[in-house]
């Protein structure tokens, strides 16, 4: 998968602005915004980056602007107006809506996070997790996941450890060789 590199501030196509600094992230001319600010322009549509649904970035970059844009909501309406609102009619979603969506499963109660994982787990019948921790969240492995989701392993593990690095992932060191993603 080819990934394109973010545009730093000053050299946008259409989204330019004469000023010294960004006026939503203050980065300078020549340096990129901070991860998740609402001008920066995405280096293949040329519209607003978290809106659009190119997904042209990293895996890592992804990760780190969805994780700086679930930090920005502050509570449940914001995070659910989000959701209500489909870019130019596309049916993919932009980092701002995955954002909004974390940031509304991370306010679930409990048993409504046990019945998403029920519904996920009728949803991929033969996803069998090979792991379980005492919350009863199961753990799969990148193949497990790269067969059921018919994404190419690589791009599993790329998106995988980009979620660790952005801080929405935790390593545990009592279940050999496994990784937990939101």
């Amino acid at each position: 998968m080819s990934h394109l590199p973010r545009i730093p501030f000053g050299q946008e196509q259409c989204l330019r602005d004469d000023a010294e600094q960004c006026p939503c992230c203050g980065c300078a001319i020549g340096m990129p915004h901070a991860f998740g600010c609402s001008s920066e322009e995405c280096p293949r549509c040329h519209r607003l980056l978290i809106g659009c649904a190119c997904d042209p970035l990293s895996a890592s970059d992804s990760a780190k602007i969805i994780a700086a844009l679930v930090r920005q909501f502050h509570d449940l309406d914001e995070a659910v107006s989000v959701t209500n609102i489909t870019p130019n009619g596309e049916e993919q979603f932009s980092y701002l809506h995955h954002a909004a969506m974390q940031f509304i499963f991370a306010q679930l109660p409990p048993e409504a996070r046990a019945e998403i994982g029920r519904a996920f787990q009728i949803r991929f019948p033969s996803l069998t997790p090979i792991a379980v921790d005492d919350a009863g969240r199961g753990y799969f492995t990148a193949e497990q996941l790269s067969e059921a989701l018919d994404m190419p392993l690589a791009e599993v593990r790329e998106r995988i450890e980009a979620m660790i690095e952005a801080g929405q992932g935790l390593r545990f060191a009592d279940i050999k060789n496994l990784h937990k993603v939101h």
